[in-house]
């Protein structure tokens, strides 16, 4: 079997009555921004939980969505029974409700893979060798995770889903969500082990 890497993105298409943005707040001037890095969020989580702030809501809520805070994804409540103990394997389920009284969980995918391809990966980066953007990333196969969701090291903005040969369907995230019709987020795929990476575009593709 090919192994296939997707990048996870939000269902833009025009007219979506399922589309909304998830913005996470600082609940006081002298906190850090939100980010999800591909450490924990629990402690802070915890101690002092974001404002949770739900934008361009349209008629009825998705399964899904990409937070605007980067590195995390969203999953509206009730969590479909077949996909919960996939978010559980990714990382951390964080509950909240949003400040008009929407129930949701935002699913830190933790810890991030440090299994990029550097030679291979193409993009802007920082000093400190962080991506800014990536136009083609490439992936070490034997150092992708045996769980479906993750991101890598270097570019934790990024939220990925991995099709591989030991990965059961029951724990296969982008097939639960095409055959249950989950909505709210689309799968395009980056790389696979055949073709290596594909392109992903302009700098906000």
């Amino acid at each position: 079997m090919t192994t296939r890497v997707f990048e996870i993105t939000s269902s833009l298409i025009g007219g979506n009555h399922k589309y909304v943005d998830v913005i996470l707040e600082k609940p006081s001037k002298g906190e850090k921004v939100w980010r999800f890095q591909g450490g924990s969020a629990i402690k802070r989580w915890r101690e002092s939980p974001p404002i949770v702030k739900l934008y361009e809501k349209r008629r009825e809520l998705p399964d899904f969505v990409r937070c605007q805070t980067p590195g995390a994804l969203v999953a509206f409540h009730p969590i479909h029974p077949l996909i919960a103990g996939v978010l559980e394997e990714a990382g951390e389920v964080l509950p909240a409700v949003s400040s008009d009284g929407v129930d949701l969980s935002i699913v830190n995918l933790t810890p991030a893979y440090p299994c990029l391809d550097e030679e291979r990966t193409k993009g802007t980066r920082f000093s400190d060798g962080r991506l800014i953007h990536a136009e083609y990333l490439a992936f070490t196969e034997d150092k992708l995770p045996d769980r479906s969701l993750f991101k890598p090291v270097g570019y934790t903005g990024i939220l990925l889903a991995v099709e591989r040969d030991g990965l059961p369907a029951d724990r296969n995230f982008k097939t639960i969500v095409e055959n249950t019709g989950l909505t709210g987020i689309d799968f395009r795929e980056i790389w696979n082990s055949m073709d290596g990476a594909l392109s992903r575009g302009g700098m906000f593709s």
